[in-house]
């Protein structure tokens, strides 16, 4: 039961870097101008995958189904959506044209924060997971009792 907690709280802080990375740092910079993840093309892809990766890491670790082996290839393919899907919208991070209406600065952009912390996430996501890998006895799944071996009084 100690690494169940240990991997919760890892899908937890996780979640919480993820959705730091989405609502609150800029994923690139024009200057002094933050470009916060909605502003970039295909912004929705990234909060999709990441749903999806959180579903399929609640269903692993909290609902803990009979066959592991299904909710392990579904994790490792949400998780691999998000972390591409975070590295094809920051591949948007210099297309001015599509970011800025009208006049476009006249700067060299960069990637912000928000990109790297959020390919973090997902790492950070596939460790809980890959701690949780192992086979569980029946007493953590909480499955059957303890039989005694006879009958009767000893």
């Amino acid at each position: 039961m100690r690494s169940r907690g240990v991997t919760l709280s890892a899908v937890v802080v996780a979640a919480l870097l993820s959705l730091l990375s989405a609502l609150a740092l800029p994923w690139a910079w024009y200057g002094d101008i933050d470009v916060p993840l909605r502003r970039l093309p295909y912004w929705w892809l990234h909060l999709a995958s990441l749903s999806a990766l959180y579903t399929a890491v609640a269903w692993r670790v909290v609902v803990r189904p009979a066959r592991r082996r299904t909710s392990t290839v579904l994790t490792l393919v949400a998780g691999a959506a998000a972390a591409l899907s975070a590295i094809l919208v920051a591949l948007g991070y210099d297309d001015a044209s599509t970011l800025f209406p009208g006049v476009v600065p006249m700067v060299v952009p960069r990637l912000g924060p928000g990109v790297f912390l959020a390919v973090l996430a997902v790492l950070v996501t596939f460790g809980a997971v890959a701690a949780t890998g192992g086979r569980e006895s029946a007493a953590e799944r909480g499955v059957g009792s303890p039989v005694p071996d006879r009958a009767g009084p000893p």
